[in-house]
């Protein structure tokens, strides 16, 4: 039974999931993209060609990457469990409110999560940001991956 559940669940994420990310949640894979060595590009490009989904969780407030198979892809040298690898503030260009923060997280040395503390919508309602034009404008790099 389980393992038909699993079957209908990756069909359907096949044909209804996204992998479609917003314009700053991509900007956040960029800047810290940009952080890593190129060892580390390099994992990180193989591990996002391999075909998986996004789902975001907790009103958007986190944003989860998961593989339709087991990945065959190279992983991080860093294998630990649940590693917040870097910090990331995101600010819109048309307002000077405080900068939205935003985690990276690897888990057994496999990108896996997106969080922000707060909502991003939410955050920039109240902030009278634009959602559309947040972007990373730092990072702060806590594990060399």
């Amino acid at each position: 039974m389980t393992s038909l559940l699993i079957m209908l669940s990756r069909l359907w994420y096949r044909l209804f999931g996204s992998r479609t990310l917003r314009a700053y949640e991509q900007s956040c894979i960029d800047i810290w993209r940009q952080s890593l060595s190129e060892e580390g590009r390099n994992v990180l490009d193989a591990q996002l060609k391999q075909p998986h989904f996004v789902q975001r969780q907790a009103a958007d407030a986190k944003v989860c990457f998961f593989w339709f198979n087991k990945p065959s892809a190279p992983v991080f040298k860093n294998a630990s469990p649940d590693l917040h690898a870097a910090t990331i503030l995101l600010k819109s260009k048309d307002t000077d409110a405080e900068a939205l923060r935003a985690k990276i997280f690897v888990h057994r040395g496999r990108f896996f999560s997106l969080e922000f503390p707060k909502r991003p919508r939410r955050y920039a309602e109240l902030h009278q940001m634009n959602p559309t034009t947040l972007r990373a404008i730092s990072i702060e790099t806590h594990i060399q991956l």
